[in-house]
């Protein structure tokens, strides 16, 4: 990320396969993992190990002409290296492409798949990604997806809670209603029967509650929430949350600014590592100048002895990357 543009180009030119070197030793190193007595299976595996290694340095670089290498890469790819590249598509300068990728990728995910190396749940790590579009427009796609899922039922279960988390945080005020209805409670699933989906995440979908009734669409509404001490501390941090991933939906570039402005009083981590995240979604082409003001905030933490601060360092200098990368 640090070398930007021309770490891009080198990668394009691998995901496309035109680095035999780069892909012989690719295919080597992943073989290590599987021992002397490899499948079949794992044998192809290990001989498209770049395509994933590949899209996720381009994604993570982050600039505009990684977009159309991936979407072919991503219509070629098999299982494992198809879920890695619709994992990381929320990185890209998001598109109307970009975004039906992640939806084809998804929807072709098995509820069983796992990710290299740590072995993820696939899906899960794809829901885990999917808030950071900033994209309202995903809630009745995967409400729908989550509440007609079938298969094994523990798996259903599994999936349709984490469904709800990333729900929870794109949903706006008027996709309030049909949320409650999948969360459960008095509401009955798409089967007649209550739904219990929501149980596990009870304070989570009343903070997300009040705060979508209270603000509605109003930008600035949530932004003052921000500034809000109380929404620093772990038990209302969730309103904070859904605060941010707010202002990434109905911001714009300028709101860059006033999340800059912001800073000083975002004192929860989580919430401090997500504004940084949506400085760097409303820069789809980069922001040296907004790169050089980063610095300073990094700065003063530095100074600071609260380890939950500290944690957030490295995001913000991986955004600091980000921008001067896509700005090259």
């Amino acid at each position: 990320v640090k070398i930007g543009k021309p770490a891009a180009a080198a990668a394009i030119s691998l995901l496309k396969g035109e680095k035999a070197d780069l892909i012989k030793y690719s295919t080597e190193e992943a073989m290590k993992g599987y021992g002397d007595k490899a499948t079949a299976d794992q044998k192809k595996q290990a001989a498209n190990a770049h395509v994933a290694t590949a899209a996720l340095i381009l994604a993570t670089i982050g600039r505009e002409e990684s977009g159309a290498p991936l979407m072919e890469a991503i219509d070629k790819a098999e299982d494992v290296p198809r879920a890695i590249i619709a994992r990381e598509l929320p990185k890209l300068p998001k598109s109307p492409a970009t975004v039906e990728a992640y939806q084809k990728a998804f929807e072709k995910t098995s509820l069983g798949l796992s990710l290299p190396p740590a072995g993820q749940n696939a899906r899960e790590s794809l829901l885990d990604s999917a808030p950071t579009f900033f994209d309202a427009s995903l809630v009745p796609w995967l409400l729908k997806l989550a509440d007609t899922q079938k298969g094994d039922e523990t798996d259903v279960a599994g999936f349709k809670e984490t469904s709800l988390l990333s729900i929870m945080k794109m949903m706006k005020a008027d996709q309030l209603a049909d949320v409650e209805k999948f969360a459960g409670g008095k509401n009955l699933g798409a089967d007649g029967k209550p739904s219990t989906v929501g149980k596990a995440f009870e304070k989570e979908m009343a903070q997300a509650k009040a705060l979508l009734q209270a603000c509605g669409d109003k930008l600035e509404c949530y932004l003052a929430k921000l500034a809000d001490p109380a929404v620093q501390d772990e038990k209302q941090q969730f309103t904070g949350i859904k605060a941010i991933y707010m202002v990434g939906i109905l911001g714009s570039p300028d709101v860059r600014d006033k999340l800059l402005d912001l800073m000083p009083k975002l004192k929860n981590s989580a919430i401090r590592g997500l504004a940084a995240s949506v400085i760097d979604f409303h820069s789809p082409k980069g922001d040296k100048a907004i790169a050089d003001k980063l610095p300073k905030i990094v700065d003063e933490v530095e100074t600071k002895t609260d380890p939950a601060m500290m944690a957030t360092q490295s995001h913000f200098r991986y955004t600091i990357y980000r921008l001067n990368a896509k700005a090259q």
